[in-house]
């Protein structure tokens, strides 16, 4: 049983299995398509991270969710994972990390991705943009 909760990005949030099962069956399709927010960034490890977080607000991931997902050095994810906690745009509990929606960098980052989304929504007559 999923529990569907509005997120972020305008997308639900779903249970930490549903995520999981999710993430196995997208993750080549992931980096396959670029969102908005890494045609920007760019393909590193480190923004793919924040990428996957900001997609699911909601829930906890492990730093094996993202070894598993994109065939990343444990070693190399859990640093990149770190960093983000340091400055204070994750939150980590135990050995899970969260978005922190309650950084000031990361509320304007999701303000401007609901933008890019809603004007990409616009140009493409309603049918909506990733962001």
């Amino acid at each position: 049983m999923s529990v569907e909760v509005s997120g972020a990005r305008g997308a639900s949030c779903r249970s930490p299995h549903a995520i999981w099962m999710e993430v196995r069956v997208v993750s080549e399709m992931y980096l396959k398509y670029k969102t908005t927010f890494r045609k920007v960034f760019g393909d590193g490890p480190r923004v793919l991270i924040l990428d996957v977080l900001l997609d699911n607000p909601c829930w906890w991931l492990r730093v094996d969710d993202f070894v598993y997902a994109f065939r990343m050095d444990e070693r190399m994810v859990r640093a990149h994972l770190e960093v983000l906690a340091e400055l204070g745009v994750v939150t980590k509990s135990g050995e899970s990390y969260r978005i922190n929606r309650e950084h000031p960098f990361i509320k304007h980052l999701l303000e401007a991705i609901m933008e890019v989304g809603e004007r990409g929504a616009e140009q493409a007559g309603g049918e909506g943009v990733e962001a």
